[in-house]
């Protein structure tokens, strides 16, 4: 037993390293086949936009085989190709790359996308020109590059460009989720494209097949073939005899029943008779009901299947292809708008009801809004006399309550009158009728006027207006070279972060805005104006002196005044070599109220850092010059030079 156990523990430690090795090898040709992956994505990496996919997966490989940051670039530089060598030799001879995250940051900035391309503007002008998965993937390919947009705007973005027909059915359903409208995308994009087989009827079994040759017949736009086309083969074969009911007279059908014979074969009857003859006969009975007849008198409304109203009749805008008119209904007078992108005639359902008009209750009507909206109709009147300028017209009309017109004639009325001639131009309409040619003139579009103070009042207090706002003209500030230079060792991130807003970092010009708190300068009761005299500089500052108060004078900063307070100043050299202008306030702050404000703890302060990774530290250029003075306490601030005096 002694010896068989130390037997037993070398095989088992055996069998344990054969199967490490084995599972070595697999991992080793998982390795190699990732490994072959990289290196057919980097050959072109340099020649696509694809490099930061390709950087994606290089990153997730390398943190799965858990490979050292020394190592990855040992195994990425083996499986260089073409143009990506040439560019990875230049870098390691004039800029040697020693780590992973230098090598990615360099390869964002030589083959990614550049920092100044804008995606978001490319995927706001994004259209379906294709089908809806590939719609689709370019969508998300651009969506992934954009940050800060709501996923309501992406899923508006993602309707607005599919699309019309698919775009105003994903609309009708209201998706709330853009999984939701690519599913609905692509069931209707399959509704739209999908074309009926041919129809080949049915044989029975008795009959023979046709011999003949056939021709294949596929399904075509019905506006593009005659209404019955004439059939180039029989549509069933001479031997099918759809009729085989066997009709009997009264005197044969007794003479069967007294012999006991069936009525369809000539074997006996009996109650587990099956006859051979047997036939199903499909009895249908209909009953006459009692149909309301609303819609029945007014063709005119329902020929069209689709019920749309223009833009410019909801919101009333004067634009191609509408006039507008005066009329009168029931004595009433109305404001008419002649709107030939509307489908059907639409009245306001106010009145209506105070006209007392005959209102007809009918299921609710969709009808789509020019701003992509649907509005459900209150009901039809099926007649209504309208007087326009001396002439008497007659039409149907929905009730729907729009705000640009009263009563909007649209394309259904245009089609009851015939023959028209409309110009545009001219606001004027002719056609025929009771053959007699009549002319409409169309009324001038109003500006708007400016409107006086007690108008607005009037208008706020009886809610006529839901907000008021109040427009100022000002000046853009031009962008100007800030002259930012941003190191190259900096994250890609920070990079584009620090240029889109490297308006913040330019050269301060002028006073700085009016804030909420601005710096007011409180003195000590009984204290009379401070004046310190100035004091001595070489005559080599002079110059500089001079200098630096004609830029603080240019720039809006400082300005002349005649104060009693007067403070001295003096030039500081700074590590770079230039001059700091400092002013001696220390007598002005002698006799002002000190401001007493909480200091924070530094050990809090280092408790909320906890967890933190990244800090950032703001040097804010001139801060002096961005803090706004109260106009009282300026004068104060008086300093005085050989020139002259200044605040």
């Amino acid at each position: 037993m002694a010896e068989s156990s130390p037997s037993n523990d070398l095989r088992q430690i055996l069998k344990l390293m054969q199967k490490r090795e084995r599972e070595h090898a697999a991992e080793m040709q998982e390795l190699r086949n990732a490994i072959a992956d990289l290196k057919e994505n980097m050959a072109h990496g340099g020649a696509n936009s694809h490099v930061l996919q390709w950087i994606f997966k290089a990153k997730q490989f390398f943190e799965y085989y858990d490979t050292p940051d020394e190592q990855r670039l040992t195994i990425t530089a083996i499986h260089f190709e073409k143009e990506v060598v040439s560019w990875y030799q230049m870098m390691q001879r004039n800029n040697p790359i020693v780590s992973w995250n230098t090598f990615v940051r360099s390869l964002e900035l030589e083959f990614g996308p550049s920092p100044f391309e804008s995606p978001r503007s490319t995927l706001f002008k994004l259209n379906q020109s294709t089908s809806v998965h590939e719609y689709y993937v370019q969508f998300i390919a651009l969506a992934n590059k954009i940050y800060g947009v709501s996923s309501e705007a992406l899923l508006d973005c993602f309707i607005s460009g599919l699309k019309p027909d698919i775009r105003r059915e994903i609309i009708a359903q209201a998706p709330n989720t853009i999984l939701k409208a690519i599913s609905l995308a692509r069931l209707f994009e399959e509704k739209y494209s999908f074309k009926p087989r041919p129809y080949h009827p049915n044989t029975s079994k008795n009959t023979t097949p046709n011999t003949s040759p056939t021709t294949t017949q596929s399904y075509t736009n019905p506006s593009q073939q005659p209404l019955l086309p004439t059939p180039n083969q029989r549509p069933f074969p001479q031997t099918f005899r759809p009729n085989t009911i066997k009709r009997m007279s009264p005197a044969e059908m007794q003479s069967r029943g007294e012999k006991g014979l069936c009525y369809t074969c000539d074997e006996k009857f009996t109650a587990n008779h099956k006859c051979p003859n047997r036939q199903y006969t499909f009895l249908q009975v209909e009953y006459e009901k009692e149909e309301e007849q609303t819609n029945t008198d007014i063709p005119a409304l329902e020929q069209h299947l689709e019920h749309h109203l223009s833009l410019n009749a909801l919101k009333g805008a004067a634009g191609v292809g509408t006039m507008r008119f005066q009329g009168s209904l029931n004595g009433m007078t109305i404001q008419i708008l002649l709107d030939s992108g509307s489908s059907d005639n639409f009245l306001q359902p106010r009145i209506a009801h105070c006209l007392r008009l005959p209102v007809e209750e009918m299921s609710s009507l969709q009808v789509l809004v020019g701003n992509g909206n649907a509005m459900l109709t209150e009901g039809v009147i099926k007649e209504i006399q309208v007087k326009v300028q001396g002439h008497t017209l007659t039409l149907p009309v929905y009730l729907l309550p729009v705000s640009g017109a009263d009563l909007i004639l649209g394309a259904a009325w245009l089609a009851t009158i015939g023959p028209h001639i409309a110009d545009y131009r001219s606001l004027a309409l002719k056609f025929y009728l009771d053959k007699k040619l009549i002319t409409l003139q169309g009324e001038l579009p109003t500006l708007p006027n400016p409107a006086e103070l007690h108008q607005l009042h009037r208008l706020c207090k009886t809610d006529a207006i839901a907000e008021l706002f109040t427009l100022q003209l000002t000046q853009p500030l031009p962008l100007e070279d800030d002259g930012l230079v941003i190191p190259e060792n900096i994250e890609p991130e920070i990079a584009l972060l620090l240029h889109t807003y490297r308006m913040i970092f330019a050269t301060p010009k002028g006073l700085p805005p009016n804030r909420s708190q601005n710096h007011s300068i409180p003195l000590l009761p009984d204290v009379h104006a401070v004046r310190v005299r100035p004091y001595k500089y070489p005559h080599s500052q002079q110059q500089q002196i001079e200098s630096m108060v004609h830029q603080m004078l240019a720039e809006g900063i400082i300005t002349h005044i005649t104060s009693s307070f007067s403070s001295p100043f003096i030039l500081v050299k700074k590590k770079d070599g230039t001059w700091r202008f400092c002013t001696d306030y220390r007598a002005l702050n002698a006799v002002t109220i000190k401001d007493r404000f909480p200091i924070p703890t530094v050990e809090e302060l280092l408790d909320e850092l906890f967890g933190a990774k990244f800090f950032s530290k703001l040097d804010i250029r001139s801060g002096y010059h961005q803090i706004f003075v109260h106009p009282a306490d300026r004068c104060k601030t008086a300093f005085r030079t050989h020139q002259g005096h200044y605040e």
